[in-house]
């Protein structure tokens, strides 16, 4: 192994000491339900950065699912009496359910009507963000 990756992994293994040990250290309701939307974030971007930077495909569709998935556990975890994991295997049902009806959808379209629907999709989300970074980040 390369000096690199053996620093990479030695970071890696710090960062998830002290994460394990920071619910031991913080006994704080608002800190956890930070830690827990920092570690949606990061599921979600590890999930992309694995999707477009390791394989090198586009996403058609990537926050869909995520998004559709995050709501769908939510819902299902205020609004009924299911276990975690009940919840989390009707959550991968409407997600799966959710593909077959969208991929079934996008397998039968043309190349140029798949290259309409992520232009499209990608222009309504520079629209919606626009603001939001002229704003915070002075664009």
């Amino acid at each position: 192994m390369t000096p690199k990756i053996l620093t990479e992994y030695a970071f890696a293994v710090v960062a998830t000491v002290v994460l394990l040990a920071i619910p031991g250290i913080v006994h704080s309701p608002a800190f956890l339900d930070f830690m827990i939307r920092v570690a949606a974030m990061a599921l979600f971007a590890t999930s992309l950065n694995l999707l477009v930077g390791g394989t090198g495909m586009v996403s058609f569709g990537h926050g869909l699912f995520y998004g559709l998935g995050a709501y769908a556990f939510a819902l299902l975890m205020q609004r009924t009496d299911l276990t975690l994991g009940a919840a989390v295997m009707v959550t991968m049902a409407v997600s799966a359910t959710t593909a077959l009806v969208v991929g079934g959808i996008c397998i039968r379209l043309r190349a140029i009507d798949k290259g309409s629907i992520v232009y499209r999709d990608d222009i309504a989300g520079l629209r919606a963000n626009a603001d939001i970074r002229s704003r915070y980040l002075a664009i």
